[in-house]
């Protein structure tokens, strides 16, 4: 994510080789839906036939040569990866900073098997470089690896003018794609909220160090933990994207970016994202579904680390009151927000 908000530029699909079995929930995660016509098609589309769905769900004609030589040549660095070398999604996600290429690799149920990450530009190899490094610093702890339940690395290099990753695949949609691929988002708000929360107490567990000087407890944070980046598995939840991992930071900054972005992806009931301050609103002040499974959350997270939950609102309004927590976020607008907060929460 940039900031709070979610990325404005969707991921456009293209494949290689061309028509591979897709599974529809995999590509409906990858192509957010706005609106109420969007939205009642994925509906559905998802409750069609698997045959069907393929037919529909035929990947964007996007690619462009560019793509599948950054693929390529991928391919090439990794040559022990054979499951890539069958069916490939490229989500070309526009990132013209990063220039990355994300790629999955199907098995034969049409879900991913392998994830490929690849870079050539000098920020996309940076980033591509953190998240191998974070991801090989959690597997060398079984705790932290269990707690995280975070893809594996099963390759990485770096050539003279490219690195390359490779993950092993997470099989579940994201809470991002589950929010706009129903007709009432509301009726999953308190149960994101909580496994998310469950989840970073878990990981938290691992690492968790005493505060000293009345400062709040640290420990390891996943850095950009937002409803993107949380897969709903059968068992629990997954978190991906572990290039902003931080070994050690406060408690409560990986919950108040997961609270705070929420707020921005949840579609209203027209289906259309708030204004950030309405958002935030609803969120942290108001009586709505949202604010009571932020309250939830609260209750449940300071109980676990033995914060006073008005401690955490504090906290979170003086957050808010940075100006460059929230870009999003006009000051007058985040001001009135934190007073808001600390005279009806903390």
């Amino acid at each position: 994510m940039s900031g709070y908000a979610a990325n404005s530029c969707a991921p456009r699909l293209s494949v290689w080789p061309p028509r591979p079995p897709l599974d529809p929930s995999f590509v409906s995660d990858l192509q957010p839906a706005h609106g109420v016509r969007a939205r009642v098609g994925r509906v559905f589309r998802q409750q069609l036939s698997a045959s069907l769905a393929r037919r529909l769900a035929q990947p964007l004609p996007s690619a462009v040569p560019s793509d599948r030589e950054l693929l390529g040549a991928a391919l090439e660095l990794l040559p022990e990866d054979r499951a890539t070398r069958g069916h490939v999604i490229v989500a070309d996600v526009h990132d013209p900073e990063r220039q990355r290429l994300l790629a999955f690799a199907l098995d034969d149920d049409g879900r991913p098997q392998t994830v490929l990450k690849a870079a050539a530009s000098a920020a996309g190899r940076a980033t591509i470089r953190a998240e191998a490094e974070a991801l090989l610093r959690l597997g060398r702890s079984r705790r932290l690896q269990r707690s995280a339940r975070a893809p594996r690395v099963l390759g990485f290099t770096e050539g003279a003018d490219m690195t390359a990753l490779r993950l092993s695949g997470l099989n579940g949609p994201s809470q991002y794609a589950q929010l706009h691929s129903g007709l009432f988002p509301a009726g999953n708000i308190e149960s994101h909220l909580l496994q998310a929360c469950r989840w970073l107490i878990t990981f938290q567990d691992a690492t968790i160090c005493d505060s000293q000087d009345g400062e709040l407890p640290a420990a390891a944070a996943h850095g950009d933990f937002w409803p993107g980046n949380v897969l709903a598995l059968r068992d629990g939840v997954g978190v991906v994207d572990w290039e902003r991992f931080w070994p050690a930071a406060p408690v409560t900054q990986d919950l108040f970016h997961y609270l705070i972005s929420y707020a921005f992806v949840l579609p209203s009931l027209a289906c259309r994202r708030r204004e950030p301050a309405a958002a935030l609103h609803a969120a942290f002040v108001a009586n709505g579904p949202l604010g009571r499974a932020t309250r939830l959350a609260v209750d449940m997270f300071g109980s676990a680390r033995g914060i006073p939950r008005r401690r955490i609102w504090r906290a979170l309004a003086a957050q808010l009151r940075c100006p460059s927590a929230v870009p999003e976020l006009r000051l007058r607008d985040a001001e009135l927000l934190a007073n808001a907060i600390v005279g009806g929460r903390a």
